[in-house]
C-alpha cells in the first residue's frame, strides 16, 4: 500500500490532498518511471498527453476507446 500526495495547485480545484493506493496500483505506478525512461523521455504526468505537451484535459475519448477494446462497451 502507499499514498500519492497532490500538492495545492496541482489538482483541478487547486486543493491539495492525499490519495491512498492499493498494493496493485502502487506496484503499477512504481514501475512507470522506469518504463518511461526506457521510452526515451520522462514525463511529469502519470497519463501523458501524446498529442501535445501538458496534461490531458478530457479523458472521455480515450476512456471510451479503452472500454471498447476491453470488450465492455462504452
Amino acid at each position: 500500500m502507499g499514498t500519492v500526495m497532490l500538492n495545492p495547485g496541482e489538482t483541478k480545484n487547486g486543493k491539495g490532498r492525499v490519495a491512498c493506493l492499493d498494493s496493485e496500483l502502487h506496484t503499477m505506478l512504481a514501475c512507470m518511471p522506469d518504463e518511461r525512461k526506457k521510452a526515451g523521455s520522462l514525463c511529469l504526468y502519470v497519463f501523458p498527453n501524446e498529442d501535445n505537451p501538458g496534461p490531458i484535459k478530457d479523458i472521455r475519448t480515450p476512456w471510451y476507446s479503452a472500454c471498447e477494446r476491453a470488450g465492455i462497451g462504452r
